[in-house]
């Protein structure tokens, strides 16, 4: 009985191009980030950048006592504050590095990241509202 050869060039290239991998990533300097993040393949003699950000997102955790919002509405997108269980506390997302760049796609060393986790159900819900 023969045993069958896996080429694994082509299992690679058979992965729906796509699909959108959505996570949040902890950065080095303690920004939280909700981003598509695609590892690269690269070199890395070269010191190539490791990951690309696609529309990347910053999280910032707000606590705001006096002006806690009762219902949270879309219209100030891109700009999104999400509702959170603590009553006051609040998520805003905003476009990374919006002050510096309009690039949608950033390039990345996997070394300035801590850690990647899944995202919150209502930070995703955002998130792709957002990118739409």
């Amino acid at each position: 009985m023969e045993e069958e050869m896996i080429d694994m060039m082509e299992e690679l290239t058979e992965d729906p191009q796509d699909q959108k991998v959505v996570k949040c990533i902890l950065l080095k300097n303690n920004e939280w980030l909700i981003t598509e993040i695609e590892e690269l393949r690269v070199d890395y003699e070269l010191n190539l950048p490791n990951c690309k950000l696609t529309n990347p997102y910053q999280i910032d955790f707000l606590y705001d006592y006096e002006n806690k919002p009762t219902k949270i509405e879309w219209s100030d997108r891109p700009t999104v504050r999400i509702g959170c269980t603590e009553e006051t506390k609040k998520y805003e997302i905003y476009p990374w590095n919006e002050t510096v760049t309009d690039d949608a796609e950033v390039l990345l060393f996997s070394e300035f990241i801590v850690t990647i986790v899944e995202p919150k159900p209502a930070i995703l819900e955002a998130y792709l509202h957002a990118t739409e």
